[in-house]
């Protein structure tokens, strides 16, 4: 049976199995957990980093090429100021995972998936009525970036902010606060900063 065949047709089971929760601690007595959706939960991940949610195209990039190119991207940007220059780390090679993985695919650190991991400003700003949207953890919901309620800066704060982290859209916002890692992908062009309550 394949895997997605697994989940929908047996939808029924996943979210009907349920077990009660310890009766231990206050306000616990008598609840239910839902252990069928938490055990899909952990399928459809084990899944996809496996491959097996969907059919692997033959004619896919290989994914050692694509990294080859990040790399390549990330130096040509060091080399032209408007990135720094990456810490070197040495991968944790003890606790690699061990499984089949598709073809086309390569296990690698995620600092070699992308241009740049940081985090937004350290201190608080100077903030003013209107100018650079200045975003924090509030300000990104796991769907979009909002400009609603945001604070704003200077430009010249925005560009000094900016030399270190600079979110550019199809990069990917996570909570560092509240809702731990809900990530959000930056879906505008309009130039901000951010707060050291998101990650880049």
């Amino acid at each position: 049976m394949s895997a997605q065949k697994l989940i929908t047709e047996h939808m029924d089971l996943w979210t009907e199995a349920v077990t009660k929760k310890s009766s231990r601690g206050r306000g616990n007595n008598g609840k239910v957990e839902l252990t069928g959706v938490n055990k899909l939960r952990e399928l459809i991940l084990e899944l996809a980093v496996r491959g097996k949610l969907v059919d692997q195209a033959t004619d896919d990039t290989h994914a050692k090429i694509i990294i080859e190119e990040i790399a390549s991207l990330r130096q040509q940007r060091v080399n032209e100021g408007t990135l720094p220059k990456p810490k070197t780390f040495k991968p944790d090679i003890e606790h690699v995972p061990e499984f089949e993985s598709p073809k086309r695919w390569v296990l690698a650190p995620l600092g070699h998936l992308t241009l740049q991991i940081t985090d937004g400003v350290h201190h608080t700003p100077n903030y003013l009525p209107s100018g650079v949207p200045f975003i924090s953890v509030k300000d990104i919901d796991g769907r979009s970036v909002s400009f609603r309620d945001c604070k704003y800066i200077s430009q010249e704060q925005h560009e000094e902010i900016n030399k270190r982290c600079n979110p550019e859209q199809g990069d990917i916002l996570l909570c560092r606060i509240g809702t731990l890692g809900r990530a959000t992908i930056v879906d505008t062009d309009v130039a901000f900063s951010l707060f050291v309550s998101v990650g880049l």
